[in-house]
């Protein structure tokens, strides 16, 4: 999961209940929250925002599903 704290129609604390949920039940997440960016701050103008933010998270989705879909 890539989360920004200011993220207003999903808030920060339902993400926190939904991994709770997600660890007691046994399922396997990773969960990045990125402080003070909005919803949607990996994109800007429907491309990928040049951002540090944007450009770490990517990079953590990519590495996240190349560790967990080769397996």
């Amino acid at each position: 999961m890539i989360h920004g704290t200011h993220d207003v129609p999903s808030p920060i604390g339902d993400i926190y209940r939904y991994a709770t949920a997600l660890n007691a039940s046994g399922k396997y997440f990773e969960l990045k929250v990125y402080q003070g960016k909005p919803h949607g701050f990996m994109i800007e103008n429907g491309q990928l925002s040049e951002s540090f933010e944007a450009k770490d998270a990517f990079r953590e989705m990519v590495d996240f599903f190349d560790r967990t879909l080769r397996s």
